[in-house]
Formats: structure tokens, sequence, C-alpha cells
């Protein structure tokens, strides 16, 4: 679920590698 949780919360990895929904 990792890799899944960038998508719906990038800020927590820091927009890592997905669209940034959340700025």
């Amino acid at each position: 679920h990792k890799g899944r949780i960038v998508e719906f919360f990038p800020k927590s990895r820091g927009r890592s590698r997905s669209h940034s929904p959340r700025p």
C-alpha cells in the first residue's frame, strides 16, 4: 500500500512520482 499511498497522499512522501492533487 506504500506505492498507492503516494497517489492519495503525495504530501506524505513529498510528491515522489505521482500527480499532485494536494499541494
